[in-house]
């Protein structure tokens, strides 16, 4: 099951959203747990408005227009009916709805790669659309096999990922970058105060995709919850630029990003 945001009721989301005492909510929490309960509510509201349905695979290509896919259908009628009969009227029926299949299905094949092509540039997002409709199966493995070795779990899997390429990464060990923060940087961002409706005007400029991070909430929410969410988001926002220990954190933060992009720690 997965949301179908194109149907969802963002009025009913915000309207709950809305309801909902933020600062009271986040005052008696550090920014850890008060981000937890931002997203623990979102995630609420999205089960109840947003309804949920069943991922279906298309009877037809992507590529396929309206008017060929109707043919097909009348192919297949014509083609029953001239196996029960079977008599040369029928069977010429049958025919010339093959042929006109046939000729639909190259103009409509043709026009859909040109579109393809003509667009990758600006509209890369259907090309990918494609590449992911040409897949039997979208789902990943339970178990991944290199060598004779077999994993199941997450770090596993990596480290054989890790084993496959490990050709093309290099092998010196390098220690680790000792980064020196500004304290008259940390400083001054302490100082930075963000509005409210900065972050609301931030949010409406958003594209309206489907598609969603690892936080598993897509633009099309945030952008028809903008107004709304605004609140929540800044006073978040500010919270995060008045830790106290932001030089601690941001160590934490950009070590972790360090170990986890260079090619030398893959195996670890």
């Amino acid at each position: 099951m997965v949301f179908s945001y194109k149907k969802g009721n963002y009025l009913g989301l915000c309207n709950y959203l809305n309801d909902i005492n933020w600062k009271e909510l986040f005052d008696s929490s550090d920014i850890g747990r008060a981000t937890k309960l931002f997203y623990d509510k979102l995630e609420n509201g999205m089960n109840l408005y947003i309804p949920k349905i069943k991922m279906f695979v298309p009877k037809f290509p992507r590529w396929m227009s309206p008017q060929l896919k109707n043919l097909i259908i009348n192919k297949k009628i014509a083609h029953k009916i001239y196996k029960e009969t079977n008599n040369i009227h029928t069977y010429q029926s049958f025919k010339e709805i093959r042929k006109l299949c046939k000729l639909t299905a190259e103009r409509d094949y043709t026009e859909y790669n040109r579109k393809l092509e003509k667009n990758f540039k600006l509209n890369p997002r259907d090309f990918y659309k494609h590449i992911n409709s040409r897949r039997i199966d979208t789902s990943l493995p339970s178990q991944f096999s290199l060598n004779g070795e077999n994993a199941s779990e997450g770090d596993d899997i990596a480290n054989l990922f890790a084993k496959h390429f490990a050709s093309v990464y290099s092998n010196e060990l390098l220690a680790s970058p000792q980064f020196k923060f500004n304290t008259c940087l940390t400083s001054t961002l302490s100082h930075v105060h963000v509005q409210e409706d900065q972050v609301q005007r931030k949010l409406k400029t958003l594209k309206p995709v489907t598609t969603s991070g690892p936080d598993n909430v897509p633009a099309v929410v945030l952008k028809n919850c903008a107004k709304t969410l605004a609140k929540p988001l800044t006073i978040l926002f500010n919270r995060f630029n008045r830790i106290e220990n932001m030089d601690s954190f941001k160590r934490d933060l950009f070590l972790q990003i360090w170990v986890h992009s260079h090619n030398t720690y893959l195996t670890t």
